[in-house]
This record gives C-alpha cells, sequence and structure tokens, in this order.
C-alpha cells in the first residue's frame, strides 16, 4: 500500500455511555396498553382514509377516518409522556461502568461517604467502613490498603484487596484496591 492510500481510511473509536432506568412493571403496563391502543386506532384510520382516496366520492370515510388518526396520535402522545416520566423517576438516574471497571451511580449528595468497605480475600475479610469514614479529612480519604488500615490481618499468606464503595458529588463509585496500593478518595 502506498503512502498515499494509508493517509484515506482514518479510524475513529469513540466511547460510549449506557443509561439505565428504574422501571415498574406498572409503567411497561400502560407502556404497552398506549403503544397498542395507538396502532389499533392508526391502523383504523388509515384503512377508512385509503377508502377514501380509493373511492373518490365517498368523502364520508375521510371525516370518519381523521378522530381515529387524532386518537392514535393521543396515544403515542401518552406513550412519549410515560417515557417521559420513567426517565424522571427514582433516584439512581443513570448507572454505567467507568475505568477499572467501576461502577458509577448518580445521586444528589455532594459530601464523601463511605457506604461499604471490606478488607481481605474472596474467602475471608472484614468490614472496614467505620474506620474509613473516621480517616475522612476535609472531604478526602487518603490511606493505604494494609493490614494495619484493616486493624489485622483477616487472611494470612494471601495477597487481600479493598473494596470501597462510597458517594461523593452526586455519584456512588465502587473501586477495588490491592494490598500495599496507595487509596485516596475522591
Amino acid at each position: 500500500m502506498t503512502e498515499e492510500n494509508n493517509n484515506l481510511v482514518k479510524t475513529i473509536i469513540k466511547a460510549r455511555t449506557e443509561i439505565y432506568y428504574l422501571v415498574t412493571g406498572n409503567d411497561l403496563t400502560n407502556f404497552k396498553q398506549n403503544n397498542i391502543l395507538g396502532d389499533i386506532f392508526f391502523f383504523i384510520a388509515s384503512l377508512l382514509i385509503a377508502g377514501f382516496i380509493t373511492n373518490m366520492g365517498q368523502l364520508f370515510l375521510l371525516f370518519l377516518g381523521l378522530p381515529f388518526l387524532i386518537l392514535a396520535f393521543y396515544f403515542y402522545y401518552i406513550k412519549f409522556l410515560s417515557i417521559e416520566k420513567i426517565k424522571d423517576s427514582g433516584e439512581i438516574k443513570s448507572l454505567k461502568i467507568g475505568e477499572d471497571n467501576e461502577i458509577i451511580q448518580k445521586t444528589n449528595n455532594k459530601e464523601l461517604v463511605i457506604l461499604k468497605a471490606d478488607y481481605g480475600s474472596p474467602t475471608n475479610s472484614i468490614d472496614i467502613t467505620d474506620k474509613l469514614n473516621g480517616l475522612i479529612k476535609n472531604n478526602k480519604l487518603t490511606t493505604i490498603a494494609t493490614n494495619e488500615v484493616a486493624g489485622n490481618d483477616p487472611h494470612r499468606g494471601v495477597v487481600k484487596n479493598l473494596n470501597v464503595k462510597y458517594k461523593h458529588n452526586g455519584l456512588i463509585i465502587t473501586k477495588k484496591f490491592r494490598e500495599r496500593e496507595a487509596v485516596e478518595l475522591p
């Protein structure tokens, strides 16, 4: 391939953020009913308007089809409103996977609060949530993931992890730190 051909094709990779909304069974039932009713009324309206177009002298078919068309758009509008209601409902507005597979959920709190922290191995760990909350100074946590922070060694001879779920600045974030790794939150 020549140098000129190499400059013709360029690849751009863009990140994608997925947003998930909390939905109840009642929301889904309303959405489905409005969608079905809108489809039924639209189908009837199209049959009547098509009958008017093919039989030019039958003006009553057009006048009969218009109310069905209006009803169809009404139910589609109600469906749109139910989608907007779902998007505005609940405390959790979004959930996405960030760098290092950290889980991020939106909330409304600005302060740093450790919601859950455990230190150890998958088979043997201890809860150090209160201990880490006590180490927060000026809305920041700075420490090292060690046995000393945990108070003891929950699993001798095994490399341990510190799993922290914390809330800060409107987000709930989950992070994992290996033993002896610096912990700086947020």
